[in-house]
């Protein structure tokens, strides 16, 4: 059973990922007291405090949706949509000038998710269980934009088996330096996601690789073409200097997105971007560059499917294309082998959760289960600072347009113990 839990709980690591075919600096801030309660999340650095605002969509082109299944999965699609249509949940994070230090508490089906593994977990107290409940976010919900001034917006996309609500580490802070940040809620490929009804629908774990990134990759699509569908908000937006990011499948599904609707976007990041059936067919693989400013983030389980499935990665760079990866050597970063400098689910905000008491509980279990811990011993602050730092100085040179200088041009690294590449160039065979 604990095999099962544990499992589920790190499925966004590339070591669970392959073997269960599933798919800025500074204040780091991991932790904030406010009425002696910590946070354990990272606290923005930017200028503005943050608001955000909920929305659903419903796409009439794809009914039923290809995760619909009858009699089975029903109660997870809304009540008045008889076609079972594709359904998409979006949470906005914009500048706000309401004062605040935390914010709203943490998104409910997100502490749900986290009690339903900490309840099972072995050696786990009600106290740690408790505190589950006490997490704040530091956006508020419903918080009044900042009126007159149009903002830059990003496209943000989840992990497999994950929400949005759970990268707000990077979302938060980037909101919080002037940019809205429009959060893709993916049903079915995402797990513990709410529709309006307050049914919490979870990830489809027999969905392919395939299905996933063409259903995300859709969702992806279809928000680009709503940006002026979420009401006072798409006044904010300065909807010429668009951008995208997302995390492994969301990675990959924004890859796929910027290469079907060329010139519609400004600059895009990627963090460990999964590449669906390419790395389960014990191949040679070639990502090939892009002819947009694009940046790929990768952590040190980058290496794990190619040294266990015996092929070889290689990234191709255009100009205006780079890497940056969260560890001091290219040795170290695609080692492939455990412990690792850093990990795959730590773009996540498990980053700086794993603080919690509980957190740390649960990676204790794993450890007497597995032998290996669930997350690196690096500092969360050093993999904030690594994954803001960069965010945040390349979208404001290339959406801001009013940066003088690439902070990237002399390709040397922003963060200690990190390591980059600028194109035009090819890096690895890996």
């Amino acid at each position: 059973m604990l095999g099962k839990i544990i499992q589920a709980f790190v499925l966004e690591l590339y070591v669970v990922t392959l073997l269960s075919g599933c798919g800025s600096g500074g204040d780091s801030g991991t932790i904030t007291e406010t009425n002696n309660q910590p946070s354990f999340l990272a606290k923005p650095t930017g200028i503005y405090n943050v608001g955000f605002r909920d929305f659903h969509f419903q796409d009439n082109s794809r009914c039923p949706d290809v995760f619909y299944q009858p009699g089975v999965n029903n109660r997870d699609y809304s009540p008045d949509n008889t076609n079972y249509c594709r359904e998409i949940m979006v949470r906005v994070y914009y500048p706000t000038s309401q004062t605040q230090n935390l914010g709203s508490p943490m998104y409910p089906p997100l502490v749900q998710r986290f009690v339903n593994i900490a309840t099972q977990a072995p050696n786990m107290t009600e106290s740690d269980i408790a505190q589950l409940y006490t997490l704040q976010s530091y956006s508020t919900n419903l918080a009044p934009i900042i009126n007159n001034i149009q903002f830059p917006t990003v496209i943000f996309a989840h992990g497999g088996n994950s929400s949005v609500q759970e990268y707000e580490n990077q979302i938060v802070n980037l909101a919080s330096y002037g940019y809205i940040v429009v959060g893709v809620n993916s049903l079915f490929i995402g797990s513990y996601i709410a529709i309006p009804d307050g049914q919490i629908v979870l990830a489809d774990e027999n969905a392919t690789p395939t299905i996933i990134e063409s259903q995300q990759t859709a969702d992806l699509e279809f928000m680009y073409n709503n940006l002026t569908n979420l009401g006072t908000l798409s006044n904010s937006m300065n909807l010429s200097m668009i951008g995208a990011t997302g995390h492994s499948y969301g990675g990959g599904a924004v890859e796929s997105m910027i290469a079907n609707m060329p010139g519609k976007f400004k600059a895009a990041i990627t963090e460990d971007p999964f590449y669906g059936d390419n790395f389960s067919k014990g191949e040679s693989v070639v990502i090939n560059g892009y002819n947009l400013p694009l940046l790929k983030m990768l952590s040190g389980t980058i290496g794990y499917a190619p040294k266990t499935l015996g092929f070889t990665l290689t990234y191709m760079l255009n100009q205006n294309n780079y890497i940056m990866g969260m560890a001091p050597s290219n040795e170290i970063l695609w080692q492939g082998t455990y412990p690792f400098y850093t990990v795959h689910s730590e773009f996540s905000d498990e980053n700086t959760l794993k603080n919690m008491p509980g957190f740390q509980i649960i990676n204790d279990d794993y450890l007497t289960y597995t032998g290996m811990t669930l997350w690196s011993n690096s500092p969360s602050s050093y993999i904030v600072t690594a994954i803001n730092e960069n965010m945040v100085k390349f979208f404001n040179y290339y959406l801001k347009g009013n940066i003088q200088n690439n902070p990237f041009s002399s390709c040397i690294p922003l963060v200690n113990n990190t390591v980059i590449s600028c194109g035009p160039t090819q890096y690895g065979p890996y």
